[in-house]
């Protein structure tokens, strides 16, 4: 056996399988009808259409890369709206509850009282008619819980230094807000159409003030320039319609 070490072997052939090779060489030899030009052609045009289509990817990345990289001017018109109005705080709440809204809300909470002693057949003695400047400072109570918040109501109008506000007692006797409180109305509820009724309104009772709020949202305050918009989201176990359909 021969060494497959040597120089003339080729790896898994012996000597003897070479000169085999050799001597029967045209069984290796091809003939041209054997080889199919229209093949070989198909085969480089795939070629060269593969290397269109990667050059063409090519182009587009580089196209892509230099379009990323270009900039343009851009041209901010002036800002030439109208904005405002600018007032303090207080005159920022009468923008939008102005004197007309505590002059219904006197006329309705009135009128419900009256309603009601005529049903019941008589009066109570702990019921004076409200007037606008008083409604105001009703409103301005409500206002102040939402500043300085204690555990309970009637907290506000505690002898006890700990809790009571005398800012809030002050203007008004626990008894008094209580009793506002109790008839405040924004609309004759007399009026109000039944749920079989196709005009039946859930929101009835404090319409008034919804339209109201809506309309000088959109006319009043007109925005400036830069402006930001933020939602805030509270969490609410309750059913209560409003906040399910609207």
């Amino acid at each position: 056996m021969v060494s497959a070490s040597s120089d003339s072997d080729f790896e898994g052939f012996t000597i003897d399988d070479v000169e085999d090779i050799n001597e029967n060489k045209s069984i290796l030899t091809w003939d041209e009808s054997d080889i199919d030009i229209s093949d070989y052609s198909s085969d480089e045009e795939d070629f060269d259409n593969e290397s269109e289509e990667n050059e063409s990817h090519e182009n587009d990345s580089v196209n892509k890369a230099t379009w990323s990289k270009i900039t343009t001017p851009v041209t901010i018109s002036d800002f030439t709206e109208n904005t405002g109005p600018h007032p303090q705080p207080l005159d920022y709440l009468f923008l939008f509850l102005p004197e007309s809204f505590f002059e219904n809300v006197v006329e309705q909470t009135n009128k419900y009282v009256q309603h009601l002693i005529s049903v019941r057949g008589r009066s109570n003695p702990l019921w004076q008619p409200t007037n606008t400047a008083e409604m105001r400072a009703f409103f301005t109570i409500n206002i102040m819980f939402g500043v300085k918040q204690l555990p309970r109501l009637w907290n506000y109008w505690s002898p006890d230094v700990r809790y009571g506000d005398p800012y809030i007692s002050n203007i008004m006797s626990k008894t008094r807000y209580s009793k506002i409180s109790q008839y405040l109305h924004l609309t004759d509820s007399s009026n109000a159409p039944n749920k079989n009724d196709p005009n039946y309104d859930p929101l009835y009772k404090v319409r008034p003030v919804i339209d109201l709020l809506v309309h000088n949202y959109k006319t009043i305050y007109l925005p400036g320039k830069n402006i930001s918009v933020d939602e805030a989201m509270i969490g609410f176990k309750g059913r209560v319609h409003a906040c399910q359909t609207y």
